[in-house]
C-alpha cells in the first residue's frame, strides 16, 4: 500500500502497522467472501506483505496512478519478494480514481523467464476516486473487479468507457453491466445501476475457473474427499415460446452435503461487438443478438420470471434501469422478433470456507429459449380490468391463443391459476390441463379479495400471461363459529351454555349437545366478539376467548373441570 492509504487508516509509521493491516484485512475478508462462494478460491496475505506497506506519501515509491502498475512490480522485486513467494500482487491506494489489473489472467505465474522475471502477476492496483479506500464502493466495485482480471476474467459490459470493442466475447451484460466484471456506475448514459452487485457473472466464473489450472495455481475449488462437494444440477429442456409473452425458467438442484443452495438464471449471449451505441447496448424488443436480460443476485427460488414480476403486473414488456441508473437504459425486454436466447443456471452451494477442508462450490446447466414470431403475443383478455365477481359463481376466462397451440410452439393445453395477493403468488388452480382454445369456464372460489389476478400458463412450456389489473371477488359475509366443551378425559360435556357477545350487538347463546359441540351460524365476518362457556358443575379453561376480526369457520374448544 502507499503512504496515503496508511495515513487514511491513521498510520504514519511502522509502529502503527496493525492499523494498516486491519484495513487490508477488512477488504480481503469482504473479497474472499465472494471468491469463496463463486470461485472456490481463498486469498491469504503472505508475511512479507509488511515490507510493502509505506507510511509517507512523499517517500513511497509511487508517483502517478498511470505508473503504479510497474512501480508495484518493482517494489515487490526490490523488497526481496521472489516469484515463488506469492501468487498475486495488488496495491491499494487512497485516491486517484481507478484501478488497473496490470494483466489478464497472469495469476500464479512462477516462470522466471517470462516478462519482468515473472512479476507481472504483481502489477494490480486499486485506488478510489472518492478518497475512501474501504466499504463496498471500494471492495466490490474496484478491488474484486481488478483482482478478477488478474484471475482471468474480461469485462462483461456491452457498452463502456474504455475503447470499444474489446472483441473478447464476454460482453454479455446490458449497458454498463451490474456484476463484478461490469462497469456499473462509471459509464454515463449506459449505467444500469450506480454500483455493482457482489456476484461474478456466469461467464466470468467460467473464464476464471478455466484459467486457474493453466497457471500453476493451487488446485482452485478442490478439497480433500471429505470436504465440500459441488451441487448436482438437473438439465433443463429447451423451449420455443411466442413473441412478447412473459416466461419463467425453473431449475432443479440438490447438494450432496445438504448445503443451502441458491439459484441464478443469466442470459449467456455475447453482444458480438454491437454495443458501440447506447441503443444497441440497451435491452430492446427488436434486438436480434446480444443481452436482453440483466443479471440479478442469486435467490433461494429456482424460478426466475422474465421480465420481473413487477413489470409483468404493470402490464409492461420492458423494465427501466434500477434506481440510480440511467433512465434511458432498458434492463429487460421481451422479444418482438424471432431469435434464440441462451441461458445458464448457476447453482451456488454457499458452503462456508473451512481452511484446508472445504470451500464453496458452483455448478451450471445451459438451455435455450427460441422466440418465434409465428405465434404471440399470448395474452389474458378477461378478466383483465377492475371488475367485481361473486365468489361461488361460474365465470368465463378468456385469452388470446395467437397460434401458440400450433407448431413451432405447440402448447395444446394450459393451466388457469388464481392469485388473491395482487399477483405475487398463484396458489389456486382453477383448471388444470384444459385446451388452449382461448376460453374456459371456472368456478370462482368463495374468497373475499380486492387484489385477485388470473394467470393462464402453458402446460408443458414456460410462457404465460397475467391479467393486467387486479379485480374483486366478493366472498361470504358471514361465518360459523363453533367448537366443543370437553372434560379432562376429552369427553364431551352436555348442557353447557355458551354465550357469544359481539362488541356492538346482542349476545347469543347455544347449549351443547351430547358430544359437547356448539355452533353459531351467520356470524358477520370481521366481527369482534367474546365467547364464554358456563355450567353449574364445571369451571372452564379458558374462561373466555376474545376474537378480533373473525374469519371463516372459527373454532374454539373449552376444557371443563369440576
Amino acid at each position: 500500500v502507499n503512504g496515503e492509504y496508511s495515513n487514511y487508516f491513521g498510520a504514519t509509521s511502522s509502529a502503527q502497522v496493525e492499523l494498516v493491516l486491519a484495513g487490508i484485512n477488512a477488504t480481503l475478508t469482504r473479497s474472499n467472501g465472494v471468491y469463496e462462494r463463486d470461485l472456490g478460491l481463498h486469498l491469504n496475505l503472505i508475511p512479507e506483505t509488511t515490507r510493502l506497506i509505506y507510511y509517507d506519501p512523499a517517500t513511497d515509491p509511487y508517483t502517478g496512478l498511470s505508473s503504479w502498475n510497474n512501480q508495484l512490480r518493482d517494489a515487490i522485486r526490490n523488497n526481496g519478494i521472489t516469484i515463488d513467494m506469492y501468487d498475486i500482487g495488488h496495491m491499494f491506494g487512497a485516491s486517484g480514481g481507478g484501478g488497473n489489473a496490470g494483466c489478464i489472467g497472469c495469476v500464479c505465474s512462477s516462470n522466471p523467464s517470462s516478462a519482468h522475471f515473472g512479476h507481472d502477476k504483481g502489477r494490480g492496483i486499486t485506488s478510489p476516486g472518492d478518497g475512501i479506500p474501504e466499504g463496498d464502493n471500494f471492495d466490490i466495485d474496484y478491488v474484486v473487479h481488478e483482482v478478477g482480471h488478474q484471475l482471468g476474467a474480461n469485462h462483461t459490459f456491452s457498452y463502456g468507457q474504455i475503447p470499444y470493442p474489446e472483441n473478447l466475447g464476454q460482453d454479455k451484460e446490458i449497458g454498463s453491466g451490474i456484476t463484478i466484471m461490469g462497469y456499473a456506475g462509471i459509464t454515463p448514459v449506459s449505467d444500469v445501476a450506480p454500483h455493482s452487485i457482489d456476484i461474478f457473472h456466469e461467464t466470468s466464473i467460467g473464464q476464471i475457473q478455466s484459467n486457474l489450472p493453466t497457471r500453476g495455481c493451487p488446485a482452485a475449488g478442490t478439497m480433500p474427499s471429505t470436504g465440500n462437494r459441488a451441487p448436482v444440477v438437473a438439465s433443463v429442456n429447451n423451449y420455443t415460446i411466442p413473441i412478447m409473452t412473459p416466461f419463467a425458467l425453473t431449475g432443479s438442484a440438490t447438494d450432496p452435503d445438504g448445503d443451502s443452495i441458491t439459484y441464478n438464471w443469466e442470459q449467456n449471449d455475447s453482444a458480438q461487438n454491437t454495443g458501440i451505441t447506447i441503443a444497441a447496448a440497451s435491452a430492446n424488443p427488436a434486438k436480434l443478438i446480444g443481452p436482453n436480460w440483466l443479471s440479478f443476485n442469486s435467490t433461494s427460488s429456482p424460478t426466475k420470471y422474465f421480465p420481473r414480476l413487477s413489470t409483468i403486473l404493470a402490464g409492461e414488456f420492458t423494465t427501466r434501469s434500477l434506481p440510480g441508473g440511467d433512465p434511458a437504459v432498458l434492463i429487460e425486454a421481451l422479444s418482438s422478433v424471432s431469435r434464440v436466447l441462451n441461458f445458464r443456471l448457476t447453482v451456488r452451494d454457499n458452503h462456508p470456507y473451512v481452511p484446508g477442508t472445504a470451500i464453496g462450490q458452483t455448478q451450471f446447466t445451459d438451455m435455450t429459449v427460441s422466440v418465434t414470431n409465428l405465434a404471440g403475443p399470448f395474452k389474458v383478455s378477461a378478466p383483465d380490468s377492475a371488475v367485481t365477481l361473486e365468489g361461488g359463481t361460474t365465470q368465463t376466462i378468456t385469452w388470446l391463443v395467437a397460434n401458440t397451440n400450433l407448431p413451432p410452439v405447440g402448447a395444446a393445453m394450459v393451466n388457469i391459476r388464481l392469485s388473491v395477493d395482487g399477483g405475487n403468488t398463484f396458489p389456486i388452480m382453477l383448471k388444470a390441463n384444459t385446451l388452449n382454445d382461448g376460453s374456459e369456464s371456472v368456478v370462482i372460489p368463495r374468497i373475499g379479495t380486492s387484489t385477485a389476478r388470473i394467470m393462464v400458463e402453458a402446460a408443458g412450456n414456460i410462457f404465460f400471461d397475467i391479467s393486467d389489473a387486479s379485480f374483486t371477488i366478493l366472498g361470504p359475509t358471514t361465518a360459523s363459529v363453533g367448537g366443543r366443551t370437553l372434560d379432562r378425559f376429552g369427553r364431551g360435556i352436555k348442557g353447557v351454555v355458551v354465550t357469544l357477545t359481539p362488541a356492538d350487538g346482542t349476545a347469543r347463546t347455544a347449549v351443547t349437545g351430547q358430544n359437547g359441540s356448539y355452533v353459531f351460524d351467520e356470524v358477520p365476518l370481521g366481527a369482534t366478539y367474546v365467547i364464554r362457556a358456563s355450567h353449574r358443575h364445571y369451571s372452564f379453561t379458558p374462561e373466555s376467548i376474545e376474537y378480533v376480526h373473525v374469519g371463516q369457520n372459527s373454532d374454539q374448544n373449552f376444557t371443563g373441570t369440576r
